[in-house]
């Protein structure tokens, strides 16, 4: 018994439906398989099912968390499924290893939360809470080209964690009043020494003061190729918000992409 509330609907590049939504039933129905087909300490839960673009049939049916809602749904062309809502410190999100936030405490009051699932439901790609020391309500949720995605919402919090230049650096009217937020997730970087190269003759080893570098992983920067940009005749050190740091000093970039 209890009630099951749709709070969101997108499709995919095939056409594929998914529905998601908050739940305080118990019997809430999950397919073989899925993601998650319990959850503990219940106390209401987040669910996602998908639906064949051929015969409606369901594909998948999962919860993703026990949470205090969940408000919205995006989904990209391959089919991972993006929800994002409230949680408490009684909620229970699975949060992944590169997670912003990884627990709610109970002084936090309430946080954001955003979760990515696999397109066969099976699987968490990206789960973790979002906010300060007091209280977040999120609304919203979106994804870009070059996989972040974004959630907005409000907050009391004067402590948010903001990202490099924001726009508003500070709480519009202390803790008084809810302000507004906007919040973009990026896969975090990787590469390592390994794939560090010589640009012309694409050979590693130590590096030499003024030597141009290649520097090869993913998530480096966007997923379509920037050039420089120049200022005052110089190569601007940030590129499609990508910056490089050798002991804390900036270099300048001459072209940026995700790989």
């Amino acid at each position: 018994m209890g009630s099951d509330r749709g709070k969101g609907v997108a499709l995919d590049g095939a056409g594929n439906i998914y529905v998601a939504g908050h739940t305080t039933s118990y019997a809430f129905p999950t397919t073989t398989g899925a993601y998650r087909t319990t959850v503990a300490n219940f106390g209401g839960a987040g669910w996602v099912v998908k639906y064949s673009a051929t015969d409606y049939k369901i594909v998948y049916s999962t919860y993703v968390a026990n949470v205090v809602g969940i408000n919205a749904l995006a989904v990209d062309s391959a089919g991972n499924a993006y929800t994002t809502g409230e949680a408490n410190f009684n909620s229970e999100l699975r949060t992944t290893a590169d997670a912003t936030k990884s627990t709610v405490v109970r002084t936090d009051g309430q946080d954001s939360w955003a979760a990515k699932l696999n397109p066969s439901g099976t699987g968490l790609l990206y789960g973790t809470y979002f906010g300060g020391s007091d209280d977040e309500t999120s609304a919203a949720i979106a994804i870009d080209s070059d996989s972040s995605i974004y959630i907005t919402g409000n907050t009391f919090s004067t402590n948010l964690p903001l990202a490099l230049n924001p726009a508003q650096g500070a709480h519009g009217d202390g803790a008084r009043n809810r302000d507004a937020y906007v919040t973009q997730f990026v896969e975090p970087p990787w590469f390592d020494s390994a794939h560090i190269a010589n640009a012309a003759s694409f050979r590693g080893g130590a590096i030499a003061h003024g030597e141009i570098i290649t520097i090869y992983g993913f998530s480096l920067g966007p997923k379509k190729l920037r050039t420089y940009n120049l200022t005052n005749g110089k190569f601007d050190t940030t590129l499609a918000r990508t910056r490089v740091l050798f002991d804390g000093v900036e270099a300048p970039i001459i072209y940026a992409s995700w790989g």
